[in-house]
């Protein structure tokens, strides 16, 4: 199921500029009780490409609003694999990028690893 999709170059750096604010804001929602937090990168606006808005929300309710508009990637992100709980979603006006990762508790920040999502790009 794993797949590149064309957010690739974009997610990549986003997730290098974001990664440490990405890791801490899952942190966060675990320790305030969120049951499955999901971090969502959100850099959509073509106006101000540079801007990047973080957000943690349950997984559940994120992957019910990718469904209507790209099916493989609301699967993506409900099929999280075992032992790699944090899941970032990058979404860029070129697609959508969704990575599951282990839990960030007491590892330093590096490059991300595989990921996948879905075939869905802005017409």
């Amino acid at each position: 199921m794993e797949r590149r999709v064309a957010a690739r170059p974009m997610a990549s750096r986003i997730w290098h500029t974001c990664a440490e604010w990405a890791e801490a804001g899952w942190l966060a929602a675990r320790g305030r009780g969120m049951a499955d937090p999901v971090v969502e990168l959100s850099a959509i606006n073509r106006t101000d490409p540079g801007r990047v808005v973080i957000a943690v929300v349950e997984r559940a309710w994120l992957a019910n609003k990718l469904a209507p508009v790209c099916q493989s990637a609301a699967a993506y992100l409900r099929a999280t694999p075992s032992g790699r709980p944090f899941s970032v979603v990058i979404l860029t006006p070129s697609g959508v990028d969704i990575d599951h990762q282990p839990a960030p508790e007491g590892r330093s920040v590096g490059d991300r690893p595989r990921s996948g999502g879905g075939d869905c790009h802005e017409n």
